[in-house]
């Protein structure tokens, strides 16, 4: 008897996981960090849903890092060049 992969996603708290598989769903189409890291993962082959598991772990570490900072969002300016600012996820920007 042949086995199937089980597509579901499993394992940690089910209600913090439905809101950060929405929120995912919203930033993969929207957000300026999330969007390119997604399309990057799914267009080398990656399959739509480990895709956007990924993208909710590195919500996941934004969001840890924002509270544990005390940080508002701050998406990167496009008008910065790339050389003077980072677009790694846990640049959230000066903290003036």
């Amino acid at each position: 008897m042949e086995r199937f992969a089980v597509s579901r996603i499993d394992g940690g708290r089910p209600r913090l996981r439905r809101l950060l598989y929405i929120a995912t769903i919203a930033a993969a189409r929207c957000n300026p960090v999330l969007k390119p890291f997604y399309l990057r993962l799914h267009s080398a082959g990656k399959p739509a849903k480990v895709a956007l598991v990924a993208a909710m772990r590195k919500l996941l570490i934004i969001l840890n890092v924002m509270l544990k900072t005390k940080t508002r969002w701050r998406p990167p300016c496009p008008a910065r060049s790339k050389k003077r600012y980072s677009t790694h996820p846990l640049n959230l920007g000066d903290s003036r």
